[in-house]
């Protein structure tokens, strides 16, 4: 237990006198985390617009070849909405969005908030069945292109029977007056579903704001955003406009101390929450700017902050983890970099981080795509995701199966300050939870009778330490599902696909820890098939299949190959007592094989390579 980061009085004391000149912003801030007005219009579209007016010439949207004030910005998602309106899009209509990060992601998304149609944000790395696997848990009438990811829906295009029609947009700047030259003849040959490039969309269509934007409320969906959750497959999360509002509040104006002239830059994936919900509502609270990153290159990272001439960043543990990786250079504290947003930063890399980059202010957050609890490190301490305005509690639960522990009156029990537990929050009406499309998985979710009879609260499925004075430090995720390099891992998705394969009799995956990572690695462990001795030839043809079928941060990164999986006398498998065995080759007797990204196949895992892994010089 490291007692040094549990929060005192005289942290507090120290750093409260930094929060009077925000004053105004906090008591703000701390208002719309708490809304539950359902007839006061709120949301995405609202805010924006009202930035548009208060900041009509401020950089809003920046990319390679883009540069957009809030005025602009505004103008084309109103001409993107018009059209997709005469279309048949109207409010509560699901759209697939399927574009890389880049500008006109955005513009689409503020299209579709002006309607009130929920924007459906794809996964871009899954291709073929996982990519079907998330569009039929949606079923999207309208499919948003990007002229870069053509060749996937093409391999599914017989499936998207709830795809009336696809928008399909360049991989080029978006203009008041977009014009596209052409569309991929083969792309047009090759598919039976009606396409509307988006410059016809766009063409002769209204500039002005949408009377739409000012009839959405607190409990109407604005995104759907895709999680494994804390068991099982792929689920898809509702992000409310109220949600969105909490967070424009709780990150925007209670927590940063972003300024009108400043710029955030990521390149996180907008089709999570981090980047599109946390660091975009942020930016537009201080109605500055925010940075597209199209990917994360480590080695270029710190030039790409200087290119938008970034004052904050967004991040996720891992890209920490890649940017401390890298030899030292001059331009490490040679950028302009001031603050970053964003969560999974380990208390072992987060000194080293702030050192290195000269970053004096880590804006720490917690949060879930499909739950109802946040936390903001209002106060800019060390190793913690910060305090929570709801109502949570940390509870003790059995350190071998995870289920709460409960007393001799049959409620939870609390973790003492210090002692790690699982968080849980109430579900109430200040902080209700929106939760799947599939109700009947989010009654998974749900405790109940936690503190007295009757009551209702999320099982976040995470492990937290408290801190003291309503602060935590995020631990671990618990269940059936991991993160590895910033994206969702769902064990029983990766399960269920290795067990169609030929080779394999029985399966399971976990997550294990690799080093320093901020994320676990997947771990595969199975038993063959008769007569499969999972020789050279057939670890290839097996890597092959799992490309096929997985997105690649989803292939296991070790294989474990045993005669027998352990179960319990209900003949369930064990997982623990492999993930504590790990992959260390001087601990287990089975056959272990490492996916070698290089050799592109799976190595029989040695101690030399082992040494590898540990020591960070062999990527995975």
């Amino acid at each position: 237990m490291q007692q040094e980061d549990l929060i005192s009085w005289k942290q507090i004391a120290r750093k409260a006198p930094q929060l009077i000149p925000q004053m105004h912003d906090i008591i703000e801030g701390m208002k719309l985390t708490r809304l539950n007005d359902p007839y006061e219009p709120v949301g995405l579209a609202l805010e924006f617009e009202k930035a548009a007016i208060e900041n009509p010439n401020g950089i809003a949207i920046l990319g390679v070849n883009t540069r957009l004030s809030y005025s602009s910005a505004s103008k084309i998602a109103n001409k993107i909405a018009y059209g997709l309106k005469n279309k048949g899009i109207e409010k509560g209509d699901v759209v697939g969005i399927y574009m890389e990060n880049r500008p006109e992601t955005l513009l689409v998304v503020l299209a579709c908030a002006k309607i009130g149609a929920i924007s459906a944000m794809l996964n871009t790395q899954k291709t073929k069945s996982s990519l079907m696997q998330t569009i039929k848990l949606v079923s999207p009438r309208l499919l948003v292109l990007g002229e870069e990811l053509i060749q996937p829906i093409l391999e599914v295009e017989e499936e998207l029977t709830s795809i009336e029609s696809i928008l399909y947009v360049p991989d080029a700047p978006l203009h008041i007056n977009t014009s596209i030259t052409h569309i991929s003849d083969t792309f047009m040959s090759n598919i039976n579903i009606t396409i509307y490039p988006i410059d016809q969309l766009m063409h002769a269509q209204p500039e002005t704001n949408m009377d739409s934007s000012k009839k959405i409320y607190l409990h109407d969906p604005l995104f759907y955003v895709f999680t494994s959750g804390t068991s099982g497959m792929p689920k898809a999360g509702i992000f409310t406009h109220g949600r969105w509002m909490k967070l424009f509040g709780g990150i925007g104006k209670l927590t940063t101390k972003l300024t009108s002239n400043d710029v955030l830059y990521t390149t996180m994936p907008l089709y999570h929450a981090t980047a599109l919900c946390v660091c975009w509502s942020a930016v537009i609270a201080s109605q500055c700017g925010f940075a597209i990153g199209r990917r994360f290159s480590a080695l270029q990272f710190w030039h790409e902050t200087q290119q938008f001439h970034a004052t904050a960043i967004g991040y996720v543990g891992d890209l920490c983890h890649f940017l401390l990786a890298q030899p030292p250079k001059d331009i490490d504290q040679q950028h302009h970099v001031k603050l970053m947003i964003g969560n999974g930063l380990r208390p072992a890399l987060w000194q080293k981080f702030k050192s290195r980059f000269q970053i004096d202010t880590v804006y720490e957050f917690y949060g879930a795509s499909d739950g109802n609890v946040g936390f903001f490190n209002l106060l800019n301490l060390d190793n913690t995701v910060g305090f929570s305005p709801n109502k949570f509690a940390i509870i003790a639960v059995n350190e071998t199966s995870h289920t709460p522990i409960r007393d001799e009156n049959g409620f939870f029990v609390r973790v003492k300050t210090g002692e790690v537990g699982l968080l849980i929050s109430e579900i109430s009406t200040h902080f209700p939870l929106d939760g799947y499309t599939e109700k009947s998985e989010t009654e998974k979710i749900i405790l109940k009778n936690a503190f007295e009879t009757g009551d209702r609260w999320l099982n976040t499925g995470d492990l937290m330490r408290d801190l003291g004075f309503r602060h935590a430090q995020f631990i671990d995720r618990i269940g059936d599902s991991f993160r590895w390099h910033g994206e969702n891992v769902s064990a029983q998705e990766v399960e269920s696909v290795v067990l169609e394969h030929a080779f394999v009799d029985q399966a399971i995956v976990y997550g294990v820890t690799v080093s320093d990572n901020s994320g676990k690695a997947g771990m595969l462990t199975m038993t063959l098939a008769p007569k499969v001795n999972f020789n050279t030839r057939d670890r290839r043809h097996f890597l092959t299949y799992l490309r096929t079928h997985l997105p690649s941060y989803a292939i296991p990164r070790f294989i474990r190959i045993t005669k027998k999986l352990s179960t319990t006398s209900t003949f369930k498998f064990t997982k623990s007592n492999y993930q504590n065995d790990g992959y260390d080759p001087k601990v287990v007797t089975d056959q272990l094989y490492l996916y070698h990204l290089k050799s592109n196949t799976y190595e029989k895992l040695t101690p030399d390579l082992f040494d590898q892994v540990e020591s960070g010089s062999l990527k995975l």
